[in-house]
């Protein structure tokens, strides 16, 4: 069963859409960004195949301001983690289905071309960008080139691109490790040309 038909079943419980609501205002006030939401994701699907895992993994989302101690369990509860991962899935189809989540006032960017964009050239720098440390931005001449004239393209190749490094790289990250077999940007750009 894939995501959508998890989140499909569940959004027959009324209770659903408003837990949905409350975790993206608490997502949003805590100011969780779509990689942060999907390193949450990949963090609690692990967890849920390595339930020893659980204690070190609440201490340390504790410990980086992910979640305050009542937030979560102290004992691993599969119910629990199962219904956040759930409405995760459902935050994060959302944002795939609009560009943006919605509900209350949630609204992340996810990347790639922004709909506020229209009618500003690649060049104009008409858009405010607030970034996290370690965010990087890629200028649209350089976007254009990967896709070959076409910003749209290249912006698909830098998505595709994210997804295989988070693919490859997604086990370790979620055990709070980097593992040490990195490729090149270079290289996760030529398994996806």
């Amino acid at each position: 069963m894939d995501h959508s038909q998890v989140v499909e079943l569940a959004s027959r419980d009324p209770q659903f859409a408003p837990r949905v609501e409350a975790l993206q205002q608490v997502l949003q006030a805590r100011g969780v960004t779509p990689d942060i939401l999907d390193q949450i994701e990949h963090t609690l699907e692990y967890v849920l195949e390595n339930p020893e895992k659980y204690s070190q993994v609440r201490a340390d989302a504790i410990a980086r301001g992910f979640i305050d101690e009542e937030d979560a369990p102290e004992q691993f509860d599969p119910q629990f983690i199962t219904a956040i991962l759930i409405a995760l899935y459902a935050i994060d189809e959302m944002s795939q289905e609009q560009g943006f989540c919605s509900g209350g006032q949630v609204k992340y960017a996810e990347g790639g071309l922004s709909a506020m964009a229209e009618g500003v050239t690649g060049r104009s720098d008409d858009i405010d960008a607030r970034l996290s440390d370690g965010e990087y931005v890629i200028d649209a001449e350089t976007v254009a080139l990967l896709g070959d004239g076409s910003t749209d393209a290249g912006a698909r190749k830098l998505d595709q691109m994210r997804a295989e490094i988070r693919r490859h790289k997604g086990g370790a990250l979620a055990q709070g490790e980097i593992s040490p077999d990195a490729l090149s940007p270079l290289e996760y750009i030529k398994e996806i040309a």
